[in-house]
């Protein structure tokens, strides 16, 4: 057992049993092919699936008609804290195939049970003098019925202000907690919430916090298979990655990342106000371990500064900023006030810090690691892809540095093989103050070309 352990992408499954509705257990171990396990801070549930290579009529014992559950536990060995133990529902079957007369293969996919429960209920309910993570909380307890490991192993951020929220009649309670997701704002100001289920529970976190947590693991691009026992620097490398996007003026200036305008409706008196933005007041999230903006600083042909032109994007939507008199909602603490941040600013602003997240993006495949999950921090010690100069660290500026999980998938198969591929974001770079000068169209048009 021991040898496993020693094995960069090794594991131990300790429990895979199908479950059915009369609670008739079967193991799974000796039919399964491949299990693919997903999270990702877009989705507010974890997914999955599991290749089945059938002969002993399992479809038929089971029937598989929505009552079936899936137990999961699988983990490095004799090591709990890398484990994940979950039951999941599953919720269809599909691919099924006829290889010959006696065997059969098909796969079953599963999630988590509260997004099932999710669906046949509405919340339609106000919640007074509370805040958004607190509501977000108390629906996943009232109508979800989640388990307490599930919020306790999560990260719930506070978010500011006393309100009086009321949730929509026509929400379910995933949806309810994704709408709220969007009107809340964190201790900096910032519209950057995110609900999501990773490995560890369930989340209500800001982008912001997320940023500042340290790295769960530095992954390394070293050589493999050179003869040496060093397992753990193989168990931390790289085995594939691929840069899926990085820095691109268009997608951000149609995004708003720099500037952009807000225009609005008030219904209550007919009339409609517009709102400007430059990159200075849409409050960026900083990520103070990478020393640089992933945007760069630039001017248009005519000299002026690209975060000056609120054309570049328009976003519209209801106001109430002109008929409103009252503009002070209660802080977290009691008996403190501040100036509301409107509705409108968070409408433009959400739009604009998360396209500015998500313009540079990388994916990587490493040895399995339940640890590597979606809101999770790695530091890339990604080198230069060219000829190594001696004294100098030789780490690619535009790419190493500290990046945020957005997606992970698990998966596992037969011959002890757990791989984790993932993608990850970061809103910065390690580019210096000397790499990030002011410059435009205008240094260069000096030049005869014609």
């Amino acid at each position: 057992m021991q040898s496993n352990f020693l094995i960069s992408t090794g594991f131990i499954i300790k429990e895979l049993n199908l479950v059915a509705k009369d609670k008739t257990e079967r193991s799974l171990i000796a039919h399964y092919k491949e299990i693919n396990i997903f999270d990702s801070i877009l989705q507010p549930c974890l997914t999955g699936n599991i290749l089945i290579e059938d002969s002993s009529g399992l479809s038929d014992s089971f029937l598989l008609d929505g009552n079936d559950f899936i137990k999961i536990h699988i983990g490095k060995v004799d090591d709990d804290t890398l484990d994940i133990k979950r039951i999941f529902r599953i919720y269809k079957q599909s691919d099924r195939n006829v290889v010959n007369q006696t065997k059969e293969t098909y796969i079953l996919h599963f999630i988590s049970e509260e997004f099932v429960t999710a669906q046949f209920k509405k919340v339609g309910q106000a919640y007074l003098n509370t805040t958004y993570s607190n509501t977000a909380l108390k629906i996943l307890r009232d109508y979800l019925k989640t388990p307490s490991e599930k919020i306790k192993g999560g990260e719930f951020d506070t978010s500011l202000g006393i309100r009086d929220i009321v949730v929509p009649l026509y929400l379910n309670p995933i949806d309810a907690i994704m709408w709220m997701t969007k009107l809340a704002i964190d201790t900096d100001h910032r519209p950057c919430f995110l609900f999501y289920e990773n490995i560890f529970g369930y989340n209500f976190a800001s982008l912001s916090n997320l940023l500042d947590k340290e790295s769960v693991v530095n992954i390394n691009f070293d050589p493999k298979n050179l003869g040496r026992m060093d397992e753990t620097n193989d168990m931390f490398g790289a085995r594939h990655f691929e840069v899926i996007q990085q820095f691109d003026i268009l997608s951000n200036i149609k995004n708003g990342v720099y500037s952009g305008k807000f225009i609005g409706y008030d219904r209550n008196i007919g009339q409609s106000l517009e709102l400007n933005f430059d990159y200075n007041s849409i409050n960026h999230p900083k990520n103070s371990r990478n020393n640089g903006p992933a945007v760069a600083n630039l001017k248009t042909i005519e000299g002026d500064l690209l975060n000056n032109f609120s054309e570049s994007n328009i976003v519209e939507g209801p106001t109430s900023l002109i008929s409103r008199n009252i503009n002070e909602i209660k802080q977290n603490s009691p008996g403190e006030f501040e100036k509301k941040i409107d509705y409108e600013q968070i409408l433009f602003q959400r739009e604009s810090i998360f396209a500015n997240f998500f313009s540079q993006r990388v994916k990587l495949v490493v040895p399995g690691n339940f640890g590597i999950s979606s809101g999770a921090n790695v530091y890339l010690n990604i080198p230069k892809f060219s000829e190594k100069v001696p004294g100098e660290n030789n780490l690619d500026r535009t790419l190493y540095g500290h990046y945020m999980i957005i997606a992970a998938r698990h998966k596992l198969t037969p011959d002890n093989k757990h791989e984790t591929i993932f993608e990850a974001c970061t809103n910065s770079s390690n580019r210096s103050d000397r790499y990030n000068k002011m410059i435009g169209v205008d240094n260069v048009t000096n030049t005869n070309y014609a």
